[in-house]
């Protein structure tokens, strides 16, 4: 079965580019197959970032990936269980004014911004494989290297590389996330859209043990990291515990065919308008004509209702609206403002909170979605006494969990509490009846599914 799956998602035509509209819809095909039911499919991102790229570009990701795991969320798992001693979490803004601490102790200079990223990234190679710089070569990186070792001790921070460390020991010591591994058991879809450093292979490799692996390199071998990349393929050709290995290498653009596709846009289907009253609907047959439908009755019913232009609002869905509109509108001489990505329904209020109220249910009621539930600010302004969801969020509860299990912590908490005060005891109680409210639309939806 698991066979005829990967093979399923492993079948992506070689003609379609990553991360094009094509290439989701693709994915998209591929995980609806009802041979996937039995198996979960998750996406590893290197930050939240990305983690928010793929639910803004993905609107469908509760249907389509189960749950969006990234590093950041096994990391505060690992901190919820008490295993990263006193160390302080270092963001990537954090760490690039550290580094930029460094260089100007090293050379009395200032760093800018791509030579930040450039020099960030040559430091974790080597914290990856615990070396240092060749001082002959270059003693300026070799020393600007020592400093930024000793400003990390210093402040007692963690780079990404010391909790990618501190997650690899837990996950060898069956430790962290292992029991959510094991009573998941997931199948991992790992996409390489970044550069896979030497501990991060490592890391995989231990999360293979638990779960069957399938590394999906998005790359060109003849782009500038194709080293990287092969580096990455030998690497994972010689771990046996991995189950397979997809290699999607897209092939270069044709300069000719890319500009053709920019400007002859392919004419859709025109459906029929659908009946509804106070809306009107245009036939169009792409997102051009879509755009100068819209402009063409702007002209003639502006005048009409003495709106002005200043005054009128469009919404578009995005690209490839957005271009479209800036070169359209031009030529119209009708003055517009674009206003950036515009609101997306998905970044609303009750959106955001059903997404985390799906995704807690999907986890299987983990610490880390539960705090983000808890921590949604309608959830919070809903509570009674909200300074005891922390309280909360470090009772001793194994993960993944049940919403019964945390009510037993929590009853077993309050207890403690009424029996140390009366008045502690009841103001927590006050707390536990608001979240309560909160929680049981989520076990009913959760009944639902």
């Amino acid at each position: 079965m698991l066979k005829i799956v990967r093979s399923n998602c492993n079948s992506i035509p070689h003609d379609i580019a990553a991360n094009s509209p094509a290439w989701l819809q693709d994915i998209q095909q591929k995980l609806r197959d009802p041979l996937n039911a039995t198996n979960r499919v998750y996406r590893i991102v290197p930050t939240s970032r990305r983690r928010k790229f793929l639910i803004r570009h993905l609107a469908q990701s509760a249907k389509i990936i189960p749950q969006i795991i990234t590093l950041d969320q096994w990391i505060n798992e690992l901190s919820a269980q008490g295993l990263l001693g006193e160390l302080t979490m270092m963001t990537e803004t954090q760490r690039h004014l550290v580094l930029a601490k460094a260089w100007h102790q090293t050379t009395k200079k200032e760093a800018g911004a791509a030579f930040l990223t450039d020099i960030d990234r040559i430091f974790r190679d080597f914290l990856g494989t615990n070396s240092f710089p060749d001082e002959t070569k270059d003693p300026a990186i070799f020393n600007c290297f020592k400093n930024y070792i000793a400003l990390l001790k210093s402040e007692n921070f963690a780079d990404r590389n010391t909790q990618v460390t501190i997650l690899h020991d837990a996950l060898a010591k069956n430790q962290g996330p292992t029991n959510w591994l094991k009573t998941q058991k997931p199948w991992f879809l790992l996409e390489g859209f970044h550069l896979f450093q030497p501990l991060e292979l490592k890391l995989i490799q231990q999360v293979s043990r638990h779960a069957d692996v399938v590394l999906w390199l998005v790359a060109n071998l003849d782009a500038a990291p194709a080293h990287n990349v092969q580096n990455a393929i030998e690497y994972f050709e010689s771990v046996s515990t991995l189950a397979s290995l997809e290699d999607y290498f897209p092939p270069k653009p044709n300069p000719i065919a890319a500009l053709g596709n920019q400007l002859f846009q392919e004419t859709g289907p025109i459906h029929d308008p659908i009946n509804a009253a106070g809306l009107q609907v245009f036939k169009c047959g792409s997102a051009l004509a879509e755009v100068e439908a819209l402009v063409r009755w702007l002209k003639r019913n502006a005048p009409l209702d003495n709106a002005e232009f200043r005054k009128i609002a469009v919404v578009i869905p995005g690209d490839p609206y957005g271009s479209l509109v800036r070169e359209v509108f031009t030529r119209s001489g009708i003055p517009f403002n674009l206003a950036g990505k515009g609101f997306q329904l998905a970044e609303s209020r009750p959106v955001r909170v059903l997404q985390a109220a799906l995704d807690l249910i999907q986890s299987s009621w983990t610490r880390e979605e539960l705090s983000g539930f808890l921590h949604l600010p309608f959830v919070l302004k809903t509570l009674n006494r909200p300074y005891f969801v922390e309280e909360v969020l470090r009772l001793p509860v194994s993960s993944p969990a049940s919403l019964k299990i945390w009510r037993e912590a929590i009853a077993r908490h309050a207890l403690k509490l009424k029996e140390r005060s009366e008045s502690l005891g009841s103001k927590f109680q006050e707390f536990v009846n608001s979240l309560e409210a909160i929680l049981k639309p989520v076990e009913n939806l959760e009944t639902e599914l």
